[in-house]
Order: C-alpha cells, then sequence, then structure tokens
C-alpha cells in the first residue's frame, strides 16, 4: 500500500473508532459490601456518597441488628449501631467530605434525635430536646461546614436547617401555604437549601430559602409536578417536570433551563437524580420496555452507568436503588445499591474510567507511523 494511502486508512480507523466511542464514558465497579458474610439479605438501604469517594449507608445484619457503615472497596468502618444507645436508624443520612456522618435515630430510651459521628468514634447528638422534644426525624444532609438540614415531625412536619445549638425553620406544613413539606434534597456549600413542598392536593413545586426566604424555584405553570431539585455548589439544579405533551429532565443555571432528555422515546420517567459541581448529572430513569437503569444522559447506550441486565460481579442486575441528591460526586463517581439475579445483594461504586487518548495524540501516532513507512 502506498505510504499516503497508509496514512489515510490509519486516519480513517482511528475517527470511526472516535466516533463510536463518541460521549461514552466506560466505568469500572467497586463492591462496597455484599451479603455474603454478615450482612442481611435485603438490608441494604440507598447510600450517600462524598468527593472523596467515600460511601456511607445502613446496613441490616444476619443477627437482628443494624448499623451505619462507610467505606470504598476496603475494610468497611462503623459509625453507629443498634447495640446501645440506638434502636433505630435512619436511612436518609449523608456524609461530607471530611467523614462525618448525618443521621436520625431513635433511642433505646425515650427520645429520638440528629446524630453526628465518624468511623470508630462515638456519635455526638447534634438535634434534640427542647424545640424538638418528642419528634420525628426524617432525612438529614450534612455539608463541609457542619451545617444540617432536615425534616422534623412535632405537631406538624417542617424542614429546618442550622448548626450547633441554632436551628431556622424554613418551612412548615400548615403555615406559609404549605400543605405538604418533604425531606431536604440537597445543602450546598453556603447553606442554601432545597426541597420539594405542596400547597394543594396534587399540585406542588421545588423550592429553596437562597435569600433566606422559602420560595418556589420549580412549579407550575412552566412545569407541572416537577421533582428532583439536586443543586450543586454553583447553583446549578437537576430536575424534571411535564410541559405540554411530555416529561422532560433539565438542568437549570443562571436562570436557564437546559433540555437533557425527554419522555418522547425510550424513556418512561425520571426519578433519583444527583449533578456535581461540573454540572454532570447522573439519573434512574425507568424505560417505557420495563427496563430502568442509571444514566448520565439521554443515551440508553453511550450515557448508560448501570442498567437491569448488565453483568456486575459475576451475576446480572434484576434492580437497582440511588439516592435523590448524594450519590454523585465531584470525581463522577456513583454510589448505588444493586440486586443481582443470583441472589447477590450489595453496594457497589461506579468509577469513571480516564478518557482514552485524544484525537490529536492519535492522529499523531498514525501520522508517526506513515511516515517512518514513508522513510
Amino acid at each position: 500500500m502506498h505510504p499516503l494511502r497508509n496514512l489515510f486508512a490509519w486516519s480513517g480507523i482511528i475517527c470511526l473508532l472516535l466516533v463510536t466511542n463518541a460521549n461514552a464514558i466506560p466505568y469500572s465497579f467497586t463492591k462496597v459490601a455484599d451479603n455474603s458474610g454478615t450482612f442481611a439479605t435485603g438490608g441494604f438501604a440507598r447510600p450517600y456518597l462524598n468527593d472523596v469517594g467515600t460511601v456511607a449507608f445502613k446496613g441490616d445484619l444476619n443477627n437482628g441488628t443494624s448499623g451505619i457503615y462507610v467505606g470504598n472497596g476496603g475494610a468497611l468502618g462503623t459509625v453507629a449501631t443498634t447495640v446501645g444507645t440506638f434502636n433505630i436508624l435512619s436511612t436518609g443520612l449523608s456524609i461530607n467530605n471530611s467523614g462525618t456522618v448525618a443521621f436520625a435515630a431513635k433511642l433505646d430510651v425515650p427520645g429520638a434525635g440528629i446524630f453526628i459521628g465518624k468511623a470508630a468514634t462515638v456519635p455526638t447528638p447534634a438535634v434534640s430536646g427542647g424545640t424538638f422534644s418528642n419528634s420525628g426525624f426524617d432525612d438529614v444532609r450534612i455539608n463541609d461546614a457542619g451545617t444540617l438540614a432536615f425534616r422534623a415531625t412535632n405537631s406538624n412536619k417542617g424542614v429546618w436547617t442550622g448548626a450547633g445549638s441554632t436551628y431556622t425553620l424554613v418551612a412548615l406544613e400548615g403555615a406559609g401555604g404549605f400543605l405538604e413539606v418533604t425531606d431536604p434534597i440537597s445543602l450546598t456549600s453556603t447553606g442554601t437549601v432545597v426541597f420539594f413542598a405542596a400547597t394543594a392536593p396534587s399540585v406542588g413545586g421545588i423550592y429553596s430559602n437562597e435569600g433566606g426566604t422559602a420560595h418556589e424555584v420549580v412549579g407550575a405553570p412552566s412545569y407541572l409536578f416537577p421533582r428532583g431539585g439536586a443543586m450543586n455548589d454553583s447553583g446549578a439544579m437537576v430536575f424534571s417536570g411535564i410541559t405540554p405533551g411530555q416529561l422532560g429532565l433539565y438542568v437549570r443555571k443562571n436562570n436557564i433551563d437546559t433540555p437533557i432528555a425527554t419522555s418522547q422515546g425510550p424513556i418512561s420517567s425520571f426519578d433519583e437524580m444527583g449533578i456535581n459541581a461540573a454540572g454532570a448529572v447522573a439519573v434512574y430513569m425507568e424505560l417505557d420496555s420495563g427496563d430502568f437503569g442509571i444514566f448520565n444522559g439521554p443515551d440508553l447506550v453511550a450515557n448508560n452507568i448501570i442498567r437491569k441486565g448488565d453483568a456486575l460481579f459475576g451475576g446480572t442486575v434484576s434492580d437497582l436503588f440511588y439516592n435523590d441528591g448524594g450519590a454523585i460526586n465531584d470525581a463522577g463517581q456513583v454510589a448505588f445499591s444493586y440486586i443481582l439475579t443470583n441472589g447477590q445483594q450489595g453496594v457497589a461504586l461506579a468509577t469513571p474510567l480516564p478518557e482514552p487518548a485524544s484525537a490529536g495524540v492519535l492522529f499523531a501516532a498514525a501520522f508517526a507511523v506513515a511516515r517512518r513507512r514513508i522513510s
């Protein structure tokens, strides 16, 4: 073959490879915990992930106890267990970048509260008594400054935020026009809380306390039945909502909504979702075929992270569980719990692999090969 034709042939092959792999991000998968040992079948809650790749989750053990654990593929650390002080541990926990886990718990003696702790340390109470006497607590978020956001139930349910001994009410059911207030979805580094609230039956929106007062940021008439609302520290937010004729997934930044995917195709719904500092998203999607998975975009092949039917740890995925607002980190890692067709269950961490060499590098390599042949 003539040397120049050889160069063109190499270039064509490389271009084909680049086009074929456009936007595809391969992942490696690390097993954080599974039910092959002390963990019980059906005992893994949705995990939460920090930016250094540490996964926190609640797990139930074969001996009937439960615990809150942290890990990244090596030995697990124990934050709290139901042996001793705690009677029931919540599944709605979070972990910040220093490894501090915030969680709600009921005590062996009457009472409940929100506690913070790290692996191998004794958790300390963060919220209990006073205003929150006899309260029930739900999902808890903690940021790197130690600020908390959580939902507490006393006479009515409300969302609160604060640190130390000072907590401020963000929204309360039966006040300010709120019929229902749900768990906080996001808590940014600056203390902005994002949550969902309903103002009437079947009428709700995504709210934020940015600026000091709770206000709707996504809702009717622009979007019906919105959900999601995970927000990163730059204020970009991922959410879904119904516009005329379709359900869509969007990222809002600087008050501009960019569509990511719609239901006019193989996707039927968007459920749990997260967004990282770079604006990358990971979303649990249900498909018209009845399948489901976690995707980072609309292409069910190129944007697939993990889905039903995929091979994983020697088995085949039959179910997946993902966390709103806390399961994709700034490195693009994604944490999830899984069930395989062979009975294996556990918690896993998906890590994006380094991108392949760029087109320029590959073309330069091809040119060098051809040039050597010309010489």
